[in-house]
């Protein structure tokens, strides 16, 4: 029985000693919200400039043609600078074509006619849109829109809106979301 014990523990202690960097990060960056990931769920650590990764969390996950998990939908968690705990909220791109992705400190959420770039705003506990664009369709004719800032206006044709989708394109990284099961 003690040598059971004995192998037991050594197998525990192996499985812990082979975690990623990225779960021990998680571990010890936002262990609390982790009490908030039910089993099948996915989440990912994700830097967006603040002192800690952000934490996403998904409810479910795509299985991506490179070998990564990316989603859709993601509860977005972080830790303001005192380490307390900030909901940032839900994101949502507008489906499998437009998966969830990151160029630091961004989150890219689109889909057709629309795109954003967003960072956390620790002291609104929101997603700020620092650059986006989107076509807005009319009977007679289409209008588009470019954000920088936070400040919408409307602009000429849909350059802004190539520019973005083509740097989430070729810029921005598939954010891989792991099983916590």
């Amino acid at each position: 029985m003690k040598r059971g014990s004995i192998i037991l523990a050594l197998a525990l202690a192996l499985t812990f000693t082979a975690c990623s960097r990225e779960t021990k990060e998680a571990e010890k960056g936002v262990p609390e919200v982790y009490s908030e990931v039910a089993e099948g769920q996915a989440y990912a650590l994700v830097d967006l400039g603040l002192s800690e990764k952000c934490l996403l969390i998904a409810k479910g996950d795509l299985d991506d043609y490179l070998g990564k998990k990316g989603a859709v939908t993601a509860q977005v968690y972080g830790v303001d600078n005192e380490g307390n705990l900030v909901d940032f909220g839900e994101v949502q791109s507008d489906g499998s074509g437009y998966l969830l992705k990151v160029e630091t400190p961004y989150l890219y959420v689109c889909g057709g006619h629309d795109i954003d770039l967003l960072y956390p705003n620790v002291e609104t506990g929101t997603l700020d849109v620092y650059e986006g664009a989107r076509i807005k369709f009319g009977e007679t004719t289409d209008t588009f829109f470019y954000t920088k800032d936070g400040v919408e206006k409307e602009v000429e044709d849909m350059t802004e809106f190539d520019n973005l989708l083509e740097r989430y394109s070729d810029k921005a990284e598939l954010i891989d979301f792991g099983s916590n099961k």
